[in-house]
């Protein structure tokens, strides 16, 4: 009896309440697709749209990067790539150290004594990241203050770098302590979306005066060679 009243009221909720339920079902499915289909569709897309995004960011620097090229001269390029070289070697170089000081002592007029390299240690690595390596040597001039100063003016601009680190001053003679500086090539690991980036201002600057250092010692080695009579040999 008591299935028959629930079957029945059943049928009557039914009969009532049929017209909504095409509508509701019509809302399941919707909310179905919404959550299975169409959401993971969007997210599909935003990643396309994201891939799409750095693709073009990509080209762009590539782009970027062939009108930097093309409006780039080689030869200049070589050219001041060789002074940096010169300003700070790659490894330890004696006979560039060797030939700036035969310059410097030619053109400030200063003759040279003994010398001494400290050669320190052979792999070169710098103790600190950020330092600078160096090659050691203590130069003594057979003059006083005035031709140790010409000496150290015309040393300061000439390559490679060099720093001098003691001055002891006799009547006659004067022994230096310098630091010839280099730097050991890193391996730089460079992609194909690597931007180039074009030399600032103040670097081409830079790069200007120590090119016409470089220019100045190879002028003083060519006018040594060129006039031996009116010459001094530093060593």
């Amino acid at each position: 009896m008591n299935n028959n009243v629930d079957l029945q009221t059943f049928k009557a909720l039914y009969s009532a309440n049929k017209q909504y339920f095409v509508p509701i079902f019509m809302i399941m499915v919707s909310f179905f697709l919404i959550f299975f289909a169409l959401i993971p569709q969007f997210q599909d897309l935003m990643t396309t749209l994201s891939q799409r995004g750095v693709a073009q960011q990509e080209l762009q620097t590539l782009e970027n990067n062939l009108n930097i090229l093309n409006a780039t001269d080689e030869a200049d390029v070589d050219t001041k790539l060789a002074t940096v070289f010169r300003a700070l070697p790659p490894a330890k170089d004696f006979e560039s150290v060797l030939t700036t000081i035969s310059s410097v002592g030619a053109s400030s007029g200063v003759p040279i004594g003994n010398f001494e390299f400290r050669v320190g240690d052979i792999t070169g690595v710098a103790s600190g990241s950020d330092a600078f390596p160096s090659l050691s040597l203590t130069l003594i001039l057979s003059d006083g203050a005035d031709g140790a100063s010409r000496f150290m003016a015309s040393l300061a601009e000439s390559l490679p770098l060099s720093e001098v680190k003691k001055v002891d001053v006799n009547s006659n003679s004067t022994t230096l302590s310098i630091e010839f500086y280099y730097r050991s090539l890193s391996s730089a690991k460079i992609s194909s979306d690597s931007k180039i980036v074009p030399i600032s201002g103040k670097q081409s600057e830079l790069l200007d005066k120590l090119m016409s250092w470089d220019s100045k010692i190879n002028f003083d080695i060519i006018s040594e060679v060129g006039t031996p009579s009116s010459s001094t040999t530093p060593f």
